[in-house]
């Protein structure tokens, strides 16, 4: 147990050492950032989603905003958990899936006071399709929601499920803000669902337009 977080710890500071000297030596590019929540001032029933894949960069980039992000309980989750906590975020440990009902309780206290971020579509896939139990725990709330987008000229793309990029130092990296659409329950779930996804991933477009 000792060494696994000795193991643990060591690999957080790598991670943040390796994203330090990334974005440091890249051209960091964001738009959209009048509708961060912290800008628009608000932040109560905000959520932030990003495709699962895409999410290292975000993670990064919006550090400052301290948000609470929803991390899946598996263990490869572990080591994600630990990092964004050293990046300064709150974890809620579990899933939107409807059979998490304590994550979903949580996710609805949270929301009411601050902004919560997701990837809708993990923690396992499908590949950029977000949960309709999702969409149902984002109607009941009243989210509001804010896609993102992110990529970087130069990139990894490991070949796992999510196609998962890590960005290259010497890069330019490109992060999009779209602009807020309300989750509301008036709005057939599956049309929301699309609509979610379609948002997500003209934001994503966007930011794969690296320049």
């Amino acid at each position: 147990m000792k060494y696994e977080k000795l193991n643990k710890n060591l690999i957080v500071k790598l991670l943040d050492f390796y994203l330090l000297i990334t974005f440091y030596t890249s051209r960091v590019i964001i738009i959209g950032r009048k509708y961060l929540p912290e800008v628009r001032g608000k932040r109560k029933g905000t959520f932030i989603m990003v495709w699962h894949g895409n999410m290292f960069i975000p993670i990064y980039t919006l550090r400052k905003g301290k948000y609470s992000l929803l991390i899946g309980l598996h263990s490869d989750a572990e080591i994600l958990n630990s990092f964004t906590e050293h990046l300064g975020y709150s974890s809620i440990r579990g899933s939107s899936h409807r059979r998490s009902i304590g994550a979903a309780i949580e996710l609805f206290k949270i929301s009411q006071e601050d902004t919560i971020a997701i990837t809708p579509d993990g923690p396992r896939g499908p590949y950029r399709k977000v949960k309709k139990s999702t969409v149902k725990i984002l109607q009941r709330i009243g989210a509001e929601i804010v896609p993102v987008g992110a990529s970087s000229s130069r990139k990894i793309i490991l070949k796992s499920w999510d196609r998962f990029e890590i960005p290259l130092p010497f890069s330019t990296i490109k992060i999009v803000i779209g602009k807020p659409l309300k989750a509301d329950d008036k709005t057939e779930t599956e049309d929301l669902k699309k609509l979610i996804e379609d948002k997500i991933n003209e934001a994503q477009k966007t930011a794969e337009k690296v320049y």
